[in-house]
């Protein structure tokens, strides 16, 4: 297949690279039936889409931008459920490629309750699957510490532009994921009531009843991170640290946990930085942690394994590889010119309940200058398969 235009596939982007000189770049979208251990080129493929989020939660996505003109690294998303293995409500997934792999404890239900003025928690229920998103992880809002105590950001609403009508931020909400579950600050009644408790876990980093109460707001750093495979939400930290914001937290006796287990760079979010220094590119990535990595670039494409263990409503067990033929991508270098690239891969989407795979190439070159959009679309590229 060639196309030399913009298609529902294929986009051209202009942009800079990371010393601010101008780069074009030629997005392609591929989608793959995945046919027990092999991806075939599937009949209909999806399209090109911008950002997507719940229209009464903007913290959930619903579909994570393709239009990104530049990603550092590749990532590697899984959109489905676990289906854990053990009928006594506690089991695991995993999600694997090349050296990486990212386990997850999956559990039943559970009430977290007092008992002689500790907390308790209760057996997990029988569960037959547990979808993988940020709904089910660890975080979430604590409403009864905000009803007690109130919100001290709530007064700036009125002020704020309409772009930011959906603006949720509380220092009630956790700032990693404020749509989960679990996050209270004190251990009342009321609150485990409201809280309810993860379904995803980091097996090294569980959840207890003693570490339940992060105990102020400040504190959240110290608490779980969410730890589940769907796209992370622009305003979740580290996303939003990227575009500048400075997240409140006490002084840490150590560098923030993500950075110690190596999901952001050494000292990372300055303190001492202003927020056009604190920006970064890395804001386009949108993987979970522990699936960014790379990135993967074409000649490497169909060495990479993909393993998935007990996220498939039928087979416990997938591996996989993607299609060694990467496209052959070239961008306008003007002048009746067509630059060749060294194409890499944006993200790859897994969903194994649908048997299907989805895949962004991204191909990109030096440009003479910025472009405007209606520039871009008379544009001449190339792209071949």
């Amino acid at each position: 297949m060639k196309a030399t235009g913009f298609t529902p596939c294929v986009a051209q982007l202009s942009t800079t690279d990371e010393r601010g000189a101008p780069m074009l770049s030629v997005l392609v979208k591929r989608t793959y039936v995945l046919d027990g251990d092999t991806c075939v080129t599937a009949p209909e493929q999806a399209q090109l889409q911008g950002l997507r989020v719940d229209p009464e939660e903007p913290e959930v996505v619903l579909d994570e931008a393709d239009i990104w003109p530049l990603k550092r690294l590749t990532d590697v998303v899984v959109r489905g459920h676990a289906y854990p293995q053990w009928s006594r409500g506690e089991g695991t997934a995993a999600v694997g490629f090349g050296e990486f792999r990212k386990e997850i404890a999956v559990i039943g239900d559970r009430r977290a309750t007092l008992h002689g003025g500790r907390v308790v928690f209760s057996d997990p229920t029988p569960v037959q699957k547990v979808p993988l998103r940020y709904s089910h992880a660890y975080g979430g809002y604590d409403r009864i510490a905000e009803a007690k105590f109130g919100n001290p950001c709530s007064e700036l609403k009125p002020y704020l532009s309409p772009m930011l009508a959906g603006w949720r931020y509380s220092p009630y909400r956790y700032p990693r994921n404020g749509v989960g579950k679990g996050f209270v600050i004190e251990a009342t009644a009321e609150a485990l009531e409201a809280a309810g408790l993860p379904n995803l876990e980091d097996p090294a980093d569980r959840l207890t009843p003693s570490r339940l109460a992060v105990g102020s707001p400040l504190a959240w750093p110290k608490m779980p991170l969410p730890w589940c495979t769907d796209w992370a939400s622009l305003g979740t930290f580290p996303r939003y640290a990227y575009l500048g914001g400075r997240p409140e937290h006490e002084p840490l006796p150590n560098d923030f946990p993500e950075v110690q287990r190596g999901f952001l760079a050494q000292g990372f979010p300055r303190r001492d930085a202003s927020p056009e220094d604190m920006f970064s590119d890395r804001v386009f990535n949108a993987g979970a942690f522990g699936l960014q990595m790379g990135p993967i670039t074409a000649p490497a494409v169909g060495s990479v394994v993909f393993r998935l263990s007990h996220v498939h409503p039928r087979r416990p067990q997938i591996a996989f590889r993607l299609p060694s033929n990467a496209p052959v991508i070239k961008v306008d270098g003007r002048n009746g010119r067509l630059l060749a690239t060294e194409p890499v891969l944006h993200h790859v989407v897994i969903e194994p309940d649908l048997d299907r795979v989805t895949v962004l190439w991204r191909g990109a070159a030096p440009a003479l200058r910025r472009y405007a959009m209606e520039e871009l679309v008379d544009m001449p590229l190339e792209v071949s398969w």
